[in-house]
């Protein structure tokens, strides 16, 4: 899960920068993306 430790670290970098518009989008995209493969039955990480 490569792909998602860097939208995690971009969220961050993104809300360092002032940018919490934006970082909350990708936390909330983060979020769904998360409850959507355990409800599949699938683990994270």
């Amino acid at each position: 899960m490569d792909t998602f430790r860097k939208l995690c670290q971009l969220a961050d970098d993104l809300a360092e920068l002032g940018d919490t518009a934006t970082a909350a989008l990708i936390r909330q995209a983060i979020d769904r993306f998360s409850a959507w493969k355990f409800e599949s039955g699938e683990e994270l990480l």
